[in-house]
């Protein structure tokens, strides 16, 4: 995980939203990990809501772990990460990380964009 974490304190009962992204389709990894102190217990579950403009997916509810790695892909215009504690938990949020080798994609269509533009507005 990366140097730069945010923590989340979650009480016990209590549904707490800890990523949401919308009109924005590109691909990252959430990671994130939950401590629970004196919980014997499994420490929750994670609800993640995701719906497109065009491919609607149904809602998924997994189990909460020490580590958790959520997957976010094109389709994803809209998406919603919510965690919902059995017990009092902290959640550390490092920064989302983008696909490999999306840097380069995204600036090669942004340049066949702006050349295209150029090109018709020159005809």
């Amino acid at each position: 995980m990366s140097e730069n974490k945010e923590v989340i304190h979650v009480v016990a009962g209590e549904k707490v939203e800890i990523y949401c992204r919308r009109f924005s389709g590109l691909p990252l990894t959430i990671e994130f990990g939950a401590s629970a102190k004196n919980c014997n217990k499994s420490y929750g579950h994670i609800e993640i809501e995701s719906f497109g403009l065009m491919l609607n997916q149904p809602n998924r509810t997994i189990a909460l772990d020490a580590y958790n790695s959520i997957k976010v892909g094109f389709w994803d215009t809209f998406f919603r990460v919510l965690v919902k504690a059995e017990c009092d938990l902290e959640v550390t949020l490092p920064q989302p990380q983008r696909a490999a080798g999306m840097n380069k994609f995204m600036v090669l269509a942004f340049s066949v964009v702006v050349f295209s533009a150029i090109i018709f507005v020159m005809i």
